[in-house]
């Protein structure tokens, strides 16, 4: 088990790769959004509360079960908002269980405080065979002051973030999972290999799959080696894990 400073210290370091709203790997991905605690007066905000609020999704090849950290961090803060505690709900679906949160401290702030609350949850797929695709949603919820302060509930944007899990991968017989939807990039040296770059590049534009291009969202892919082409059919070939 972790220890609160060893979680503390986990964070979510992925997300500080990018400031886009979400971006994914085959195995990782973050969200990150922020929100507020404000105070009024006769309708009138007289103070408020800004926090950051990061979603890591860590996959693992090897394991059905997934890890979410969640790091919630004021940014700005007002002594006069009153303390403000915040609740995070996380939901696996389908066939899929999550375990409670753990957090490294409490997610509740109060003053000038500006300590950031980091959270943990396990998420495990419950097959045994084949293959499915699960789906993370959660729920955000806050009080300032003890009475409701709003909140918010995530839906997965349609085609995206799906979690597919199975034993299927070649010369694997362990279950993982990775995010399916998330479409590699093949990096070429045109100094070294300038000739070979430009080709590449003429394919990419003309072929009309256009391989390897993000502008089309379509992916490089590989041809399997000859005895599995004869194996299996065009169109049966099961999808690789990584």
């Amino acid at each position: 088990m972790e220890s609160k400073a060893q979680l503390a210290a986990g964070n979510t370091d992925f997300c500080a790769k990018s400031g886009a709203d979400m971006f994914f790997t085959r195995t990782r991905a973050c969200l990150q959004d922020s929100f507020s605690a404000t105070l009024y007066e006769n309708n009138t905000p007289i103070a408020q509360n800004l926090y950051s609020y990061k979603h890591e999704i860590d996959l693992d090849l090897d394991s059905p079960t997934f890890k979410q950290t969640i790091t919630i961090e004021p940014t700005t803060v007002d002594a006069k908002v009153p303390p403000v505690t915040v609740n995070i709900q996380s939901f696996c679906q389908y066939n899929c269980s999550s375990a409670g949160i753990t957090w490294s401290s409490v997610p509740e702030w109060s003053g000038l405080d500006k300590h950031k609350a980091v959270g943990e949850i396990d998420h495990t797929w419950q097959g045994t065979s084949g293959n499915e695709t699960v789906h993370l949603n959660w729920i955000l919820s806050s009080t300032m002051g003890g009475a409701p302060n709003g909140g918010a509930d995530y839906q997965p944007p349609s085609g995206k973030l799906g979690i597919r899990c199975d034993n299927e991968a070649k010369g694997k017989t362990t279950i993982g999972c990775v995010f399916p939807d998330y479409i590699p990039t093949y990096v070429v040296n045109t100094e070294a290999n300038p000739s070979a770059a430009a080709f590449y590049w003429i394919l990419m534009q003309k072929l009309p799959y256009h391989p390897g291009s993000r502008e089309h969202d379509s992916p490089l892919n590989y041809l399997a080696d000859k005895d599995r082409q004869k194996r299996e059919p065009e169109g049966d070939l099961p999808q690789e894990r990584s």
